[in-house]
């Protein structure tokens, strides 16, 4: 019984010359709709005169890979910059930051980013200084800062002291970009996130008496 049982076997595997595949089905549609993918097509074997019909029939199959082209990229948003000084030192201003679509960038008719690429609010609401009656602008000359309301001044070393002392608050306004030469020192200044500036003032008197002191240990 086991010798019959493996002809039957084997003539199952190597079916009758009688029987015929089918033609090849067309190719299927690429396996994905962007990127690599897969298409196919098929053909059965159709058993001959007197074989019995299987429920699984013999099936051939035909596979390439495709490609549907570049994936589309919906671009995101990257993260809120720093918020830059406020406009105004008193009185209201408003400040801003940004931020940029390309955390990724769109490509291939991707979605671009939704909403605005800045946003504001208010700052420094307090009231600025009242404008002194009757200043007199004549004593406004290079040593001063003249306010941007050109209805007073102020000493130029006063300027972007953290001190609104002008009317209009001009003193006290873009102070990160302020770098000067004052009597012997190097005064620079920087803005932190909500708008207020902070100031440094590094001055050369204080080489001169560190050296003068190590010179007198020395001698």
């Amino acid at each position: 019984m086991s010798v019959v049982y493996l002809v039957l076997t084997i003539a199952s595997l190597y079916p009758n010359e009688a029987a015929e595949w089918t033609t090849w089905t067309t190719w299927s549609p690429c396996s994905v709709s962007c990127g690599d993918g897969v298409i196919d097509r098929a053909r059965t074997l159709i058993p001959g005169p007197g074989e019995p019909q299987s429920d699984n029939p013999i099936t051939m199959t035909d596979k390439y890979s495709c490609y549907s082209g570049i994936c589309p990229v919906d671009g995101k948003w990257t993260r809120w910059g720093s918020w830059s000084e406020c406009s105004k030192a008193c009185g209201g201003g408003e400040r801003k930051r940004f931020r940029s679509c390309n955390n990724p960038k769109p490509t291939a008719s991707g979605e671009k980013c939704k909403g605005l690429n800045w946003e504001k609010e208010d700052c420094n609401k307090v009231d600025c200084p009242p404008t002194p009656t009757n200043f007199d602008m004549s004593i406004c000359n290079e040593s001063y800062f003249e306010c941007d309301s050109a209805t007073m001044c102020i000493p130029i070393d006063e300027q972007c002291n953290e001190l609104v002392q002008c009317d209009d608050g001009s003193d006290e306004v873009k102070c990160d970009e302020v770098l000067r030469v004052r009597e012997g020192g190097v005064r620079y200044s920087t803005a932190d996130g909500n708008g207020s500036g902070k100031t440094e003032i590094l001055s050369v008197v204080l080489g001169f008496v560190f050296l003068l002191t190590l010179m007198l240990i020395l001698h």
